[in-house]
């Protein structure tokens, strides 16, 4: 990655993405001849080299053939413009990538000259460059009735023969400001690096020292945070998705999570927003039960690329079988299913029927039974189970306005000789409704950004929107004067938020 010398071993794609990432970032590693040599027989090198002479003003001769064609010519560095206008003449195949470069840089007068089809990912590349002249080319694309999806940054392609017409703004572009964000070989262990789409540069991420995207691109403006209650435009205009994803999700939304999700990954909070948008919403559960078959992929978590499918299959498919059951639908239920829920009494009361049902074909789930029939306040299917006390029915009954379950629980107990404040018992209530079970906090804060969904910014796999669901109700003004505060929390009423400002 320094662009020091070439591994002795490249059979492996962290070596591969460590060569070139120095390949990418060193033009003397680039021109040396043991990468020269390498390059015939590793295209990702040759494409890796030409991005980077191209980055350094120098336009390659060996771009007509598209396996040493670069995808990404725009960073880590940007040429200059007449780099780009060579490079475009020279080698046509290649139009979209320098309109992506120009997105990148501000080279309105280039883009003009390009002529290309008005795509999608440059326009956002556009917007998010922050340039005068990125602007507006943003602006240019925007104007156009009808917009194409001609580069695709999650397959590294240029589709000029039949792209996706009409296309929208949705934030799956990688913009450059989103290529500064590196993980550090040494903190992957010895395992293999996972990489995760989309990968323009094709070398993982990786870096010499770990590197995070400042913190202000996460945080939402007051008009981006409108997003969250309003229908979403048809072009998406922020990349700050992660929180509008979550959210959706947290919601059982379908329409806005299908939309906004990534079809490669999920982080450990969405698996836990899903989760509880499952445990709300049956049609989102059955969406789900087909997306698991469909796209096996996503359920990963994207944030910790080595592990954890098991883990997030497992959150998904016991969230769905608790929806089911909530549902009354318990057919194809045995004890040698691997997804036996424990909650299945909240947020749905199930038919007392289902439940006697469901313990004659899943002895193994008798205590949740014998629980949701306390919750419920379902006697006779409670009178015909046969089981033992334990502390977490002693408690489902402390917890009932019915003294029947607490004098029957107790009464067996004695019965068997088993002491139930003598022992503790596991709680498997899902964190994903753990905080719905509290008592909300009354406190406020901006701007917003994703990490407001946890409980505590230290337990993320608890989804608590609180702070975010008390944010949208606040006008303007309010906002402002507590940003002009120094931002961050308020509790308590917000009317002394009002001062001397006026309503906008």
């Amino acid at each position: 990655m320094r662009g020091e010398a070439v591994p002795g071993k490249l059979d492996t794609t962290t070596a591969q993405c460590c060569v070139v990432r120095g390949i990418r970032c060193h033009y003397g590693f680039a021109t040396s001849p043991a990468i020269e040599k390498l390059c015939a027989d590793f295209r990702n090198f040759a494409r890796a080299r030409n991005a980077r002479l191209i980055m350094s003003d120098v336009v390659p001769d060996n771009l007509d053939d598209q396996s040493t064609q670069p995808f990404c010519i725009w960073h880590p560095d940007i040429a200059r413009e007449d780099t780009y206008r060579e490079l475009a003449h020279r080698c046509p195949a290649m139009r979209y990538q320098v309109g992506r470069a120009c997105a990148a840089a501000g080279y309105v007068g280039l883009y003009k000259e390009l002529d290309l089809l008005p795509d999608v990912s440059i326009a956002e590349e556009a917007r998010e460059g922050d340039s005068d002249g990125g602007r507006e080319i943003y602006e240019l694309i925007m104007a156009v009735p009808v917009k194409y999806a001609v580069v695709s940054d999650r397959d590294r392609t240029i589709n000029t023969e039949d792209p996706k017409a009409p296309a929208y703004l949705n934030a799956d572009t990688c913009v450059r400001w989103a290529l500064e964000n590196r993980n550090r070989i040494s903190d992957c262990g010895k395992r293999e690096i996972k990489i995760k789409s989309p990968d323009i540069e094709e070398d993982g991420s990786v870096g010499t020292k770990n590197a995070s995207i400042p913190i202000w691109r996460g945080k939402l403006t007051f008009e981006e945070t409108k997003l969250l209650y309003s229908p979403l435009p048809l072009d998406l205009p922020t990349m700050k998705k992660e929180l509008l994803r979550e959210m959706a999700a947290y919601e059982g939304n379908i329409d806005r999570y299908a939309r906004l999700m990534d079809p490669d990954g999920m982080t450990k909070m969405e698996v836990a927003c899903v989760e509880r948008g499952i445990y709300h919403s049956t049609m989102f559960a059955r969406w789900w039960a087909d997306l698991l078959k469909a796209n096996t992929r996503r359920i990963r978590y994207s944030d910790h690329p080595w592990s954890y499918r098991a883990e997030a299959t497992y959150s998904i498919k016991t969230a769905i079988n608790a929806r089911r059951i909530m549902s009354n639908e318990v057919s194809g239920f045995t004890d040698s299913e691997p997804y036996l829920p424990y909650l299945i009494w909240w947020p749905v009361k199930p038919h007392p029927y289902t439940l006697s049902t469901l313990a004659e074909k899943c002895p193994s789930m008798k205590t949740q039974i014998v629980i949701a029939c306390i919750h419920c306040d379902y006697e006779f299917p409670y009178r015909k189970l046969d089981f033992e006390p334990s502390p977490n029915i002693w408690e489902a009954a402390l917890a009932s306005p019915n003294p029947f379950y607490r004098a029957d629980v107790e009464k067996r107990a004695a019965e068997q000789g088993i002491d139930l404040t003598d022992e503790y018992e596991w709680q498997e209530v899902p964190h994903c409704i753990q905080a719905e079970w509290k008592p909300r906090s009354s406190h406020l804060y901006t701007p917003l950004f994703a990490d407001l969904m946890s409980e505590s910014l230290d337990i993320i796999e608890r989804p608590n929107p609180n702070m975010i669901e008390r944010y949208v109700w606040q006008p303007l003004h309010r906002i402002r004067n507590l940003e002009a505060r120094g931002g961050g929390f308020w509790e308590g009423n917000t009317e002394y938020l009002d001062g001397d400002a006026s309503a906008e």
